[in-house]
């Protein structure tokens, strides 16, 4: 007699795939229970509780998303309902008086997309973490970085080639000053690149961090 065997994920037996989700006109809720399930790894017939097994969730038009209710007018928002105009969010920063209500128009004013964000940000565990970035950005980052690279790589070559063009016009006293000036130059850009690196990137992060919705990185 042949039993049935329960099979258990392993980390090494994970390969997330990408989902690409068209949210224009879908309502806010039931799309962001989908969305949720899908990073958590729920919809997959083998989902392991302990083991990290979600995959990757790509929104498109996150800001055309709408409530349920009956459909009103409203010069801004196409998908604008009873329930939206209804609808509220309370934020509280721990302090006596801190509570601070926004309604669900204004909230979609200051950031589109932060109404679908916060219904799947509030269906995941506690202490869960989202990314918020853009679709093609992740992808823009190695070939940045591979130009950058290229670019320091390149720099010496340029500047002979530079040299080479502008010193049969130059007299002997000018040419000695050149060295100096080049090398002083491209130190100046290595310590430039390593200040904003170590001192003006930090910065600006944390600064993003800080405006950033709670539980979005």
């Amino acid at each position: 007699m042949k039993s049935d065997r329960t099979t258990f994920l392993t980390p090494e037996s994970v390969s997330p795939k990408w989902y690409v989700i068209d949210a224009e006109g879908m309502v806010v809720g039931r799309l962001a229970s989908k969305i949720s399930q899908v990073l958590m790894g729920k919809h997959r017939p083998d989902y392991t509780p302990h083991v990290v097994s979600g995959d990757y969730v790509v929104v498109v038009n996150a800001d055309k998303v709408r409530f349920t209710g009956s459909d009103m007018q409203h010069p801004d928002h196409d998908y604008y309902t009873t329930k939206m105009a209804k609808k509220s969010y309370f934020h509280h920063s721990g302090w006596v008086g801190g509570l601070k209500e926004h309604s669900a128009l204004n909230l979609w004013k200051k950031d589109p997309t932060a109404i679908l964000g916060l219904a799947i940000r509030r269906m995941l565990p506690k202490g869960a973490q989202m990314i918020s970035t853009d679709v093609i950005g992740p992808f823009l980052v190695p070939l940045k970085v591979t130009v950058l690279v290229g670019l320091v790589i390149a720099l010496p070559v340029v500047l002979y080639q530079a040299w080479a063009f502008i010193a049969p016009g130059l007299y002997a006293h000018e040419k000695k000053l050149v060295l100096p000036l080049v090398m002083a130059s491209f130190f100046l850009f290595l310590v430039g690149m390593a200040f904003a690196y170590y001192l003006v990137f930090p910065v600006i992060f944390k600064f993003m961090a800080a405006i950033a919705p709670e539980g979005v990185t």
